[in-house]
Protein backbone atom coordinates (compact mmCIF):
# COMPACT_ATOMS: atom_id res chain seq x y z
CA UNK A 1 0.00 0.00 0.00
CA UNK A 2 1.18 3.51 -0.72
CA UNK A 3 0.68 6.66 1.12
CA UNK A 4 0.92 10.14 -0.56
CA UNK A 5 1.62 12.82 2.04
CA UNK A 6 1.94 16.69 1.64
CA UNK A 7 6.11 18.07 1.45
CA UNK A 8 6.57 21.76 1.70
CA UNK A 9 9.87 23.60 0.24
CA UNK A 10 10.66 26.50 1.32
CA UNK A 11 13.47 29.46 0.81
CA UNK A 12 14.60 30.09 4.54
CA UNK A 13 17.92 32.33 3.25
CA UNK A 14 20.70 31.00 3.35
CA UNK A 15 19.36 27.50 2.61
CA UNK A 16 16.25 25.87 1.52
CA UNK A 17 14.37 23.78 3.93
CA UNK A 18 11.80 21.10 2.88
CA UNK A 19 10.06 18.99 5.51
CA UNK A 20 6.59 16.81 5.82
CA UNK A 21 4.37 18.28 8.48
CA UNK A 22 3.10 14.41 9.27
CA UNK A 23 6.28 13.50 10.39
CA UNK A 24 7.65 16.16 12.95
CA UNK A 25 11.68 15.95 13.06
CA UNK A 26 12.08 15.17 9.44
CA UNK A 27 13.59 17.94 8.14
CA UNK A 28 16.27 18.11 4.89
CA UNK A 29 18.00 20.99 4.55
CA UNK A 30 19.65 22.03 0.95
CA UNK A 31 22.03 24.94 -1.12
CA UNK A 32 19.45 24.12 -3.95
CA UNK A 33 16.09 23.77 -4.46
CA UNK A 34 17.29 20.33 -6.39
CA UNK A 35 18.95 19.27 -3.48
CA UNK A 36 15.77 19.09 -1.37
CA UNK A 37 13.31 17.95 -3.69
CA UNK A 38 15.24 14.58 -4.71
CA UNK A 39 16.67 14.06 -1.17
CA UNK A 40 13.46 14.69 1.04
CA UNK A 41 11.82 11.36 -0.51
CA UNK A 42 14.72 9.28 -0.01
CA UNK A 43 14.92 10.39 3.74
CA UNK A 44 11.51 9.81 4.27
CA UNK A 45 11.63 6.61 2.74
CA UNK A 46 14.44 5.69 5.17
CA UNK A 47 12.37 6.99 8.34
CA UNK A 48 9.26 5.13 7.56
CA UNK A 49 11.46 1.65 7.02
CA UNK A 50 12.74 2.34 10.32
CA UNK A 51 9.21 3.09 11.97
CA UNK A 52 8.09 -0.06 10.74
CA UNK A 53 10.94 -2.11 11.59
CA UNK A 54 10.51 -0.92 15.43
CA UNK A 55 6.41 -2.04 15.00
CA UNK A 56 5.74 1.75 14.93
CA UNK A 57 2.23 2.97 13.20
CA UNK A 58 2.59 5.59 10.46
CA UNK A 59 0.82 8.86 10.85
CA UNK A 60 -2.81 9.24 8.88
CA UNK A 61 -2.25 11.68 5.64
CA UNK A 62 -3.18 14.93 6.79
CA UNK A 63 -3.84 18.29 4.99
CA UNK A 64 -1.82 20.59 7.06
CA UNK A 65 -3.01 24.57 7.08
CA UNK A 66 -1.61 26.06 3.44
CA UNK A 67 -2.72 29.23 3.90
CA UNK A 68 -0.38 29.97 6.90
CA UNK A 69 2.48 27.89 5.59
CA UNK A 70 2.19 30.40 1.98
CA UNK A 71 1.96 33.15 5.22
CA UNK A 72 4.94 32.35 6.51
CA UNK A 73 7.16 31.25 3.68
CA UNK A 74 4.50 32.64 -0.24
CA UNK A 75 7.60 31.32 -2.16
CA UNK A 76 7.15 27.62 -0.51
CA UNK A 77 6.81 25.07 -3.18
CA UNK A 78 4.38 22.32 -1.46
CA UNK A 79 4.44 19.21 -3.42
CA UNK A 80 3.80 15.22 -2.84
CA UNK A 81 5.47 12.61 -1.46
CA UNK A 82 4.47 8.95 -1.61
CA UNK A 83 5.92 6.11 0.41
CA UNK A 84 5.17 2.46 0.08
CA UNK A 85 3.66 1.71 3.43
CA UNK A 86 3.25 -2.19 3.36
CA UNK A 87 3.71 -3.43 6.40
CA UNK A 88 4.18 -7.38 5.91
Amino acid sequence: MQRTYIAIHADICPIIKAWVPDFPGVTVPGDRWADTLTILPIILEKHVDEMMRRGEPLPTPTVPDLWAIHREYPEALIGFVDVDANED
